[in-house]
């Protein structure tokens, strides 16, 4: 059975005007409520569609997890240790702002290309692997 879901905002009206909640310690929000209400009230029957939330990284760095599935451990104690795919992804972004024009591919590869470059510098080179199917 489904709950249904009440507006805080007659919760509190409803405490306030039985004396459960004394008008001074209304929450900060009330007087906003009050001065501003919503256009539209949202219930618990509303039929809205849930919708995905993605950040532009979000499918650069699930392409890059894809292919490279072990990518070695880190230190969360050690906190300026930079995860292999943290790094990947700043340079992604940087890459992504220098040359817009190009397509998020190219942008993939380059950033592979240059991170590559930075890594055997460093002796540490990440190998490209064939995505699992």
């Amino acid at each position: 059975m489904r709950e249904k879901c009440f507006n805080f905002y007659f919760r509190v009206t409803g405490l306030l005007r039985s004396g459960q909640m004394k008008w001074k310690e209304r929450p900060l929000w009330y007087d906003v409520y009050v001065a501003n209400p919503p256009q539209t009230e949202l219930s618990a029957d509303a039929s809205l569609p849930i919708r995905k939330l993605y950040y532009k990284e979000d499918i650069a760095m699930a392409r890059f997890y894809k292919q490279f599935r072990s990518v070695g451990a880190i230190s969360i104690s050690n906190e300026e240790s930079e995860s292999l795919c943290k790094k990947f992804i700043d340079l992604y972004k940087t890459i992504e702002e220098k040359w817009p024009e190009l397509s998020e591919d190219e942008h993939y590869k380059k950033t592979l290309m240059v991170l590559n470059k930075k890594l055997s510098l460093q002796k540490r080179r990440i190998s490209v692997q064939k995505p699992f199917i």
